[in-house]
């Protein structure tokens, strides 16, 4: 089965680019400024693909416990929450992860599926019968 990458989405890249820890809090604070206070969450990594089946979606959350994950599919708007304890002591805090994005509107939401492996999410959404592809025969 050949996959083909619909898009890489990487929000941490700034910092190794410019060589600075501080690009992501000066546009961190730049962003609240001109949106207001969003969340004070982490916006993992996150690849998604398409296949004659399905959508995969692979989300990066190192070191978090499936129990940790929160996925939730409301119509075409897929939204993940987890979260990460950062020492044993609760009051060491925690990571925040959250990532939305939308998918099309032809999907399965009765058949989708979820693994956590490796620090890696998959989450596979069966494309609907009516947007696979199909052969047509010529009379």
């Amino acid at each position: 089965m050949k996959l083909t990458p619909a898009y890489r989405l990487n929000p941490l890249f700034a910092p190794a680019l410019l060589g600075s820890d501080r690009w992501p809090n000066l546009l961190s604070s730049l962003l609240d400024n001109a949106f207001g206070k969003t969340s004070d969450a982490t916006i993992p990594a996150l690849n998604a693909y398409e296949d004659n089946e399905s959508y995969l979606v692979h989300i990066e959350l190192p070191g978090v416990k499936k129990e940790d994950v929160k996925i939730e599919l409301e119509g075409s708007e897929l939204t993940v929450q987890a979260s990460r304890k950062l020492g044993k002591d609760a009051d060491e805090g925690a990571i925040q992860y959250s990532r939305s994005l939308t998918l099309p509107e032809s999907i399965r939401n009765d058949a989708v599926s979820a693994e956590l492996k490796d620090g890696v999410l998959a989450i596979r959404i069966p494309k609907a019968a009516e947007s696979k592809p199909r052969q047509i025969s010529v009379q």
